[in-house]
């Protein structure tokens, strides 16, 4: 009996991938694509499918809000990709205004966007490898790793995991509980990171003037972490480290925060991991490039002869 239950969930695994299927979208004048928004996109979606979103010059979705209610794999080209090597040859953004998760979406991911904000309002939710302004997560079992978050990550009666980001400010609420790990967090103001009820490990952390991460009732259990902060180094926490001796602080917009030679992080986190973003089993990716390979290069004449042809030259880096 056990024999043919398995069968029957191989087949229906086998059957469902096989009838997943990906869609195109792409607003540029001229471009033959599926969709050209990715709200219509995702209304003509099966669950399971995958929309590809593709570079433009113009924001997607004349700047509304997108409403996710399918369970959909969102997958767009990466951002500052005109900063990075081996991004992508079209240096175009996939850039929208806000997307809204809501009931039935469960399961989805969304990736290499750029996007302005994004609410994740219901459980199992992956926000992967994007560069978001807002985010904001009220729900269960989310993945939050590998992004670039401008402005704020705020978590209101939630819990997940929040990995291997750079994101400028965080905010946890006390009916919360989170597991912050490998983060850098850059606010230089009094808070880079208020939480409540969470794990906070192997993050690079830059507040400078007050820090409630130890504060009494917090309930936080804060390990090998870099602080900028002065205090008394304890729990594999470094305190009183200057900017300059854990990141670059030069280059590109999330390349300076890459670790100089001798950083301070190296080695430093719990079981002799990196602390920061680039390191752990889930490392920063520059860019926010999908996994996969690319094309990050074309060459090609302007002109072809009937004898020669067309010679065209294209380079491909695969991202892990």
């Amino acid at each position: 009996m056990k024999i043919i239950l398995i069968l029957i969930l191989i087949q229906f695994h086998f059957v469902s991938n096989l009838y997943s299927k990906n869609w195109r979208v792409n607003n540029s004048p001229g471009i033959s694509a599926d969709f050209t928004t990715l709200q219509a996109a995702h209304d003509g979606a099966t669950e399971g499918d995958s929309i590809y979103v593709e570079g433009s010059l113009t924001n997607y979705d004349n700047n509304g809000t997108v409403t996710i209610s399918k369970k959909l794999n969102i997958i767009g080209p990466g951002y500052f990709l005109g900063q990075n090597p081996f991004t992508q040859a079209n240096k175009m953004e996939a850039k929208f205004n806000y997307l809204n998760f809501t009931t039935g979406s469960e399961g989805s991911s969304v990736m290499g966007l750029t996007v302005r904000t994004i609410d994740v309002n219901i459980p199992d939710v992956v926000v992967r490898r994007n560069h978001i302004n807002t985010l904001r997560l009220r729900s269960e079992s989310f993945l939050v790793s590998q992004n670039f978050i401008t402005w704020t990550l705020s978590g209101t009666n939630c819990s997940g995991i929040v990995t291997n980001n750079i994101i400028r400010y965080t905010t946890i609420n006390s009916n919360s509980s989170v597991s912050i790990f490998n983060n850098l967090f850059h606010y230089t103001g009094s808070n880079s990171l208020d939480v409540h009820n969470s794990e906070v490990r192997n993050n690079i952390i830059y507040g400078y003037t007050e820090n409630n991460l130890f504060a009494g009732g917090r309930n936080n259990t804060v390990t090998n972490n870099i602080f900028r902060q002065t205090g008394t180094d304890s729990d594999g926490n470094q305190f009183g480290q200057e900017v300059s001796s854990i990141i670059l602080n030069e280059g590109s917009e999330d390349g300076k925060y890459l670790l100089t030679e001798n950083s301070v992080a190296k080695g430093s986190g719990l079981n002799g991991v990196d602390c920061g973003p680039f390191g752990g089993d889930s490392p920063y990716e520059l860019s926010g490039i999908p996994p996969g390979p690319s094309i990050y290069e074309v060459n090609a004449p302007a002109t072809a002869s009937r004898a020669e042809g067309l010679p065209v030259s294209i380079k491909i880096y695969s991202h892990p």
